[in-house]
Parts: structure tokens; C-alpha cells; sequence
């Protein structure tokens, strides 16, 4: 879900910061950038390090990922942080597309493999997508920004 933070409230995002469509769309293709980009080394450290120090290191990378984008109230600032954010959230997607078939060859008996793995990748994505975004409304909205706001009084 983290990829997926300004897609549905684009219309408030562009009112609020003045982001184009294409910063936006930039936002949400940063995850598919890194994936490609990161992929090789986030397996071979998968199978260096093992599935517990490749589920720590994503997990750090959600966390500090997401966290950047707390640093400044600075608008412009605040744009470049959420850039780098995305880029490192893209590259804890790789581990979470690979290590659900890892896990069920490490938990699962043979028979039951393909179960779960199937179980793991629809609630992934289908639940994910479909629950929580299909919630979440874009409303026009007209915001008139003052220059008070640059300021944060």
C-alpha cells in the first residue's frame, strides 16, 4: 500500500503541493524502477543471508522509506524525500514478490505448496487493492493556497 499513498488522493496532493500528473505517476512507477534495478542483488542476498536477515533488512527499507517523507515541512523537500521513499519501498517489493514461495518450501509439505502460495499472492495483492483502495474516493476539491502555508503559521 505504500506505493500506492498520492494515486488515490491525487486531486488534494495537486492542491495542496502543486505536483503534476507526471510527479505522480513518477511516485507510483519508482516501486517498478527499483524492482528492476534492485532485483539481482535483494536475491542474492536473500540466499546469502537467509529469509529472516532479508526480512529485517525489507522491513527497514518499508520503514525508513516511508519515514523520510516525515522530515521537513519544506514543500519541495518534502517532494524529493517522497521520490527517495518510493524508490526505497520499490526495493523491499522485490522481497515481497520473491520470499511467499520461499516460505511455503520452508513451512509447507509438498502437497500443500502451491496452496499456499497461491493464498499468499491473492491476499497480497487482491486484498490489498481491492479492500482498502476501493474505499478511498477522489473528490475534486478546490483549495485556494495562500501564502500563510509556505510559511506553516
Amino acid at each position: 500500500m505504500v506505493f500506492n499513498t498520492f494515486g488515490p488522493i491525487a486531486f488534494a496532493v495537486q492542491s495542496a503541493y502543486g505536483w503534476s500528473d507526471s510527479t505522480l505517476a513518477l511516485l507510483a512507477n519508482w516501486g517498478s524502477i527499483a524492482f528492476v534495478v534492485s532485483l539481482a542483488p535483494v536475491l542474492w542476498f536473500l540466499q546469502a543471508r537467509g529469509l529472516r536477515a532479508a526480512l529485517i533488512v525489507n522491513t527497514l527499507l518499508v520503514l525508513i522509506g516511508t519515514g523520510v517523507r516525515t522530515l521537513t515541512i519544506d514543500d519541495d523537500a518534502f517532494e524529493i524525500l517522497c521520490h527517495v521513499g518510493a524508490f526505497l519501498n520499490g526495493i523491499a517489493g522485490v522481497l515481497v514478490m520473491s520470499a511467499p514461495p520461499l516460505v511455503t518450501a520452508i513451512w509447507f509439505p509438498e502437497k500443500e505448496r502451491i496452496f499456499a502460495t497461491s493464498v499468499s499472492q491473492v491476499m497480497e495483492v487482491g486484498f490489498q487493492e481491492e479492500l482498502f483502495s476501493s474505499y478511498v474516493y477522489q473528490l475534486p476539491i478546490s483549495v485556494s493556497m495562500s501564502s500563510e502555508r509556505a510559511s506553516h503559521t
